[in-house]
């Protein structure tokens, strides 16, 4: 819908490495307009020279695997694409950037900023751990927790304990937290998504 609106002209998927030829192929099958996909695999730089220096009408979408970002070229790589034009960037399975001090979650923050759009996918309730929100809201935008850093973070909705208080053992203000995130956070079950999938049968 971005695309078509000509808000952006390409999308960087960052997903588990197994899942990059799955998006390729759904967007192809339910895309509302013309796709133009490149898988990043590992000795493809040039490949991927050419296929961004080539012109296109359809929408670019480069799906790099998010586990490559962690070393290598992919990052830098990565870092051309988003710069050549106006992207969109999405994180599947964002939980996999849940660790703030993680290189990977670093270069999809970096990335992230350089992107008009940033969208996370995931499939873990926000209401477990929540201390996993910290890194994944910091890619969507820094404003959204109102906290300059983990530390601060940690200090406000995270109860300490064990060996010197480095531990975590609870938290705290949820209400306030999940308020903050409410504007951004589009929630679907499964029940929502597949309301005639019939019980589960153990």
């Amino acid at each position: 819908a971005r695309f078509m609106a000509k808000q952006i002209d390409r999308v960087l998927v960052v997903c588990p490495t197994p899942i990059k030829s799955v998006w390729s192929k759904e967007m192809a099958k339910w895309a509302p307009c013309d796709v133009d996909p490149f898988i990043l695999e590992s000795g493809q730089d040039k490949a991927l020279d050419r296929w961004i220096s080539n012109k296109s009408d359809a929408l670019r979408v480069l799906c790099v695997g998010i586990e490559a970002l962690s070393q290598g070229k992919a990052a830098d790589l990565a870092e051309k694409f988003v710069k050549e034009g106006t992207c969109m960037m999405i994180v599947d399975e964002s939980s996999k950037i849940k660790t703030h001090s993680a290189t990977r979650t670093k270069k999809c923050i970096t990335l992230g900023s350089l992107s008009e759009y940033r969208l996370i996918l995931t499939g873990t309730p926000v209401t477990q751990g929540l201390h996993d929100l910290f890194a994944q809201m910091q890619f969507l935008h820094s404003g959204i927790l109102n906290c300059k850093s983990y530390f601060q973070f940690k200090n406000m909705y995270c109860v300490m304990g064990g060996f010197e208080n480095r531990s975590i053992i609870g938290y705290q203000r949820r209400e306030e937290l999940m308020a903050l995130i409410a504007p951004y956070v589009d929630v679907v079950t499964k029940e929502d998504a597949l309301p005639d999938l019939p019980p589960k049968v153990y």
